[in-house]
């Protein structure tokens, strides 16, 4: 997929603000929380626009044809006229405006920020009429893009160095979508999210391995266990195993569980090509997860993980002190 992956380097090599990328990177994908998609994966029973009751609202209606959408275009700077180009997916018509603006203005202007501010805008506008009832108006919009104007100056200034873009960027997984799906289905939602963390000290051979499980923000489980292991690795893969098996003795059967493991994460992917000190176990997270209706192992960052974190140093402690 030779534009997809050029778009994607386009993406991850500009810079604006992180959570702009994984917006543009969901749009891409089909994977906002749109009518059409909610009515599709069995969550919702209706599939319009409920600002204007549009018969299908997907992303491509919302961004491009949606009248608050086509106001908001044509009003600004950038003046696309977005519903004339009917022959156009909307993967094709972002790779069109990306393309341009990049070669006109290059990694330093300022158009592509404003394409970007500016579909931020109209799904922010939606989404306030349809959760806090505030009535969606070109205002509205131009209220949301001026803040995001302001947040990606703010950015640019305080938060962010210069980027080079990337040689070989990973268009499929951006950070925070790195995860493996192990249960009978694909599609759903997480009734429980469970942090799990593991830790080795390379001289004793002394490991620890912990889980804690949530749900609604509210603590319903977690275990330290003290192991002895050949890896770091080796933990994370036993901290994944203790989770699983506690989750089975529940009534759970849609569980989320998130790692800062991304090895662990890619080797459940792809076992074969694991250190035989880990493929048995391996093995027996995706015998037990394959159990579960909806099983997703998720690769976070490591302060996602930090409850777990400190049960497995407790336990780890425990056992120095009584050696």
């Amino acid at each position: 997929m030779p534009e997809t992956s050029k778009f994607f380097r386009q993406l991850w090599g500009f810079n604006i603000m992180p959570k702009w990328k994984i917006f543009i990177w969901k749009i891409w994908h089909n994977s906002l929380a749109t009518s059409s998609n909610l009515f599709q994966r069995g969550i919702s029973n209706i599939n319009q626009c409920q600002t204007c009751l549009h018969d299908n609202e997907d992303e491509q209606y919302i961004f491009q044809f949606y009248p608050l959408a086509i106001e908001a275009w044509e009003g600004n700077e950038l003046q696309i006229h977005s519903h004339h180009q009917l022959d156009f997916s909307l993967a094709q018509w972002l790779a069109l405006w990306f393309g341009k603006y990049l070669k006109e203005d290059g990694y330093g202007g300022l158009r592509l920020p404003q394409f970007i501010g500016t579909l931020w805008a109209i799904w922010k506008a939606r989404n306030a009429q349809i959760f806090r009832q505030v009535r969606a108006t070109l205002e509205e919009v131009r209220v949301n893009a001026r803040e995001g104007e302001q947040n990606h100056a703010r950015f640019i200034a305080n938060d962010s160095p210069s980027i080079i873009p990337p040689p070989a960027p990973n268009y499929e997984s951006p950070p925070g979508f790195i995860f493996t799906c192990l249960g009978q289905s694909e599609i759903g939602n997480s009734d429980i999210i469970i942090q799990t963390d593991g830790s080795w000290d390379k001289n004793s051979g002394f490991g620890g391995a912990a889980y804690v499980a949530h749900q609604q923000g509210q603590l319903i489980g977690s275990q330290g266990a003290f192991l002895y292991a050949f890896s770091a690795l080796q933990t994370e893969v036993a901290a994944c195993l203790l989770a699983i098996r506690w989750a089975r003795t529940t009534t759970f059967s849609r569980i989320l569980l998130i790692t800062n493991s991304m090895a662990l994460v890619q080797f459940l992917r792809n076992p074969s090509h694991a250190d035989i000190n880990i493929q048995h176990t391996l093995t027996d997270i995706r015998e037990e997860a394959s159990t579960i209706l909806w099983c997703r192992i998720l690769k976070v960052h490591r302060v996602q993980v930090q409850q777990a974190h400190t049960i497995v140093l407790s336990s780890m402690n425990y056992r120095f002190s009584n050696v």
